[in-house]
């Protein structure tokens, strides 16, 4: 008997085991909660309506619970449709033998779906404001979701949900002019948090990748971070005002550029972008902008679109405040030079600092330079220059050192400009090997054999160039006849007033003075030291002069003569 009630005893076991593995891994069909999922759906919100096939049940012996799972589940909601690959949850056991459908957990994995369908169904789940501009916004796109959802005892949607997907083809348009094309990416979305990467989009022609985007909830405001690069493209205009990297200042034009960008930024409901923070690293691989009034076109002869490129660029905004700092070639007037610069734009005030090398540059000449030095051209050629320019304060300042030519030679020569407005300044300082100069009547008068152009030899030169006035410094040797002396002196021309102080060796002319009656021999050595200043109006006012000779010595202090006297 006993063998019997064991034998009996291992059937009935082993059927149960064969009958809880077949329903847990093969489980049966059947519509018996069809009603029950369409009247609970109907409860959660009247303008649900679902599509059902027969539901698989599966057996969770474990946990006591029944895995539901049915495919190709249909749900519409204002005449717009959602198609399921499957929708999956758990029943307890308790309520399955009760017949009714009592579950904590719902999974929904859907086939491709319009976006803006998904995002009325989220909305029709979760109506937060955010949803529906976006709603709004969206123009394509279709995805493919998992999501997980969460009910409390009470049949309550808790807000523990899970969504991952990818989306592709989206399009959306927050204003005419930004308008986001070809989006694709890959999403985690939990309660307040957004994930998304390899995310790929096209703006403004451009197309921009991104490896990571991360969204966070905080009160009304959401905080964005991540990163975005693009490879080598167009950069338009409209992209520039986009980002705030428009200046008048420095108007880009036909600029190809690739970048790597960080990015943190708060933005609202309404999509207004506060706090925010860039730090990019940016090639221009070629780039014009236009000359403009930095640039004084008194003084430099440069290109009207001036050409750049590769230049490898870091910039930075944060507090409104953008600073660049770059390295690169660019194009002045005929050659490529190599150029490094600093930026800083904070609000409407522009700061920049650059140094620049260059072979060549033409300059031009000016009017006040030409009255004096007549064989210089009107284009001085300047060559292996190293100059530094600043931007401050609507003033630009450049410092250099390098070599000009200004008739036959090159020669070295340094210079400090500061242009603003119509103002130009300048100070430099040049060594000559030799330079022609205009001699003057009033030089002709007491020196009548000097002849009309005057050569200088081995000088050195201070000129300073301040409101239309001209000063000049110098030492070195001067041919008056045929002989070279020496003369230091001081020139400057303020207004119609001319101010002089002169030392000079006078070894070969004569020197008439006819109001002291006095007439030097071109034969006899003499040193004349001069100081004064001449007036066309007023006549020549003579504070001192003196003339030394073997013979002779005189001094006159304080000697006046109208325009009437020669």
């Amino acid at each position: 008997m006993s063998r019997k009630i064991l034998k009996y005893t291992t059937i009935v076991l082993g059927s149960l085991v064969l009958l809880i593995i077949y329903l847990s891994t093969v489980g049966f069909e059947t519509d018996k909660f069809n009603n029950q999922i369409q009247n609970l759906v109907k409860q959660k919100n009247d303008k649900f309506d679902t599509s059902l096939k027969k539901i698989k049940l599966t057996l969770d012996p474990l946990n006591f619970k029944i895995n539901a799972k049915t495919i190709d589940t249909k749900i519409l909601f204002k005449g717009k449709l959602i198609e399921l690959e499957y929708l999956k949850t758990q029943i307890s056991l308790n309520s399955f033998i009760k017949s009714q459908l009592v579950t904590s957990q719902i999974e929904i994995s859907t086939k491709p779906i319009l976006l803006k369908n998904f995002v009325s169904f989220v909305r029709s789940i979760n109506n937060r404001p955010e949803l529906f501009f976006l709603e709004r916004f969206i123009k394509k796109g279709y995805l493919i979701a998992d999501l997980k959802f969460n009910f409390d005892e009470f049949g309550k949607l808790k807000e523990d949900y899970k969504i991952n997907g990818l989306l592709k083809e989206g399009e959306i348009s927050i204003l005419k002019k930004n308008k986001l094309e070809k989006i694709s990416f890959l999403f985690n979305i939990t309660k307040n948090n957004f994930n998304f990467r390899e995310i790929s989009f096209d703006a403004n022609n451009i197309n921009f990748l991104s490896d990571r985007l991360s969204i966070k909830k905080n009160k009304n405001d959401y905080l964005l971070e991540g990163n975005i690069r693009n490879k080598n493209s167009p950069l338009n205009d409209q992209l520039l005002q986009t980002i705030k990297l428009k200046y008048p200042q420095f108007d880009l034009i036909n600029t190809n550029f690739e970048s790597e960008n960080d990015f943190l930024f708060n933005i609202n409901n309404k999509f207004k972008v506060k706090n925010l923070i860039i730090n990019s690293n940016i090639l221009i691989d070629s780039s014009q902008f236009k000359k403009n009034n930095l640039i004084s076109e008194k003084f430099i002869e440069i290109n009207e679109l001036i050409d750049l490129k590769n230049h490898k660029i870091k910039a930075s905004f944060a507090n409104k405040k953008l600073s660049i700092e770059g390295k690169g070639q660019i194009k002045l007037q005929n050659k490529f030079e190599i150029i490094n610069y600093k930026i800083i734009n904070n609000g409407s005030d522009l700061n920049l600092v650059s140094n620049i090398e260059l072979s060549e540059l033409d300059i031009k000449n000016q009017n006040l330079i030409k009255e004096y030095l007549p064989k210089t051209k009107d284009i001085l050629n300047l060559k292996d220059h190293k100059i530094r320019a600043s931007y401050a304060n609507k003033k630009l300042k450049i410092e250099g050192k390098g070599q000009v030519k200004l008739q036959n030679k090159f020669e070295f020569i340094d210079y400090k400009v500061a242009h603003s407005g119509s103002d130009l300044n300048l100070v430099s300082n040049i060594e000559l090997s030799e330079l022609d100069i205009k001699n003057q009547n009033l030089i002709k008068e007491y020196l009548p054999k000097t002849k009309n152009i005057l050569n200088l030899k081995d000088h050195k030169i201070k000129l300073q160039y301040k409101d239309s006035n001209l000063s000049v410094e110098g030492l070195g040797k001067i041919s008056l006849d045929k002989e070279f002396n020496k003369i230091n002196y001081t020139f400057s021309k303020k207004d119609k007033k001319y101010n002089f102080e002169t030392s000079l060796e006078i070894n070969d002319t004569p020197i008439k003075i006819d109001f002291i009656n006095y007439e030097k021999d071109k034969n006899l050595n003499s040193q004349l030291e001069i100081n004064g200043n001449y007036n066309k109006k007023f006549g020549l006012d003579l504070k001192k002069i003196s003339i030394f000779s073997k013979n002779n010595r005189i001094s006159i202090d304080d000697l006046i003569l109208d325009g009437k006297i020669k």
